[in-house]
């Protein structure tokens, strides 16, 4: 249970026992953390074939995140999937699940760390791997700039790789 901090350190007209007062004040605040829990992230996902990223905001004074992950949109039981280090120069943190081969659909929760303790779990978010064999459509079929003309619909580039044997 947090401890309820000092406001304001006891009053001495005297200056210097004023600041030793004021420094310990400070001191004891310091060493019992704050007096409320870490906040949760909020958690999206984004679908890649085999794979789904979790995606979280950063959450101030965050040392580390427990990323979980379920069969249903429940609190996640047990062992973490994964623990993954606070990312601090940034506002954003993530994580990558790969090995997925379905595409069914799973949820994933992430509880922020701090040296103070952890954070209620965040709200379940669904997440489902694409097909891996799923077909990526290029733009076009036709070389960028073949013959002197853009390739693709409407004069736009496309995309172009050369093959042994083909000349542009």
């Amino acid at each position: 249970m947090p401890v309820q901090p000092y406001i304001n350190p006891p009053y001495f007209d005297d200056p210097n026992q004023q600041n030793w007062a004021s420094w310990l004040t400070k001191a004891v605040n310091d060493l019992q953390g704050p007096t409320v829990a870490p906040i949760p992230p909020q958690v999206a996902t984004i679908s890649h074939p085999g794979a789904v990223q979790i995606v979280w905001n950063e959450v101030n004074q965050a040392s580390a995140y427990a990323v979980y992950e379920t069969s249903t949109a429940i609190q996640p039981p047990g062992v973490p999937i994964a623990t993954v280090a606070a990312n601090m120069a940034a506002q954003s943190n993530s994580m990558m699940r790969f090995n997925l081969n379905d595409t069914v659909t799973r949820y994933y929760s992430v509880v922020t760390i701090t040296q103070w303790g952890r954070s209620a779990i965040s709200t379940p978010v669904a997440g489902a791997a694409l097909a891996v064999a799923a077909t990526v459509i290029p733009v076009s079929n036709v070389g960028v700039n073949k013959n002197g003309v853009g390739g693709g619909t409407g004069g736009g580039g496309g995309i172009w790789s050369i093959q042994p044997g083909v000349t542009l």
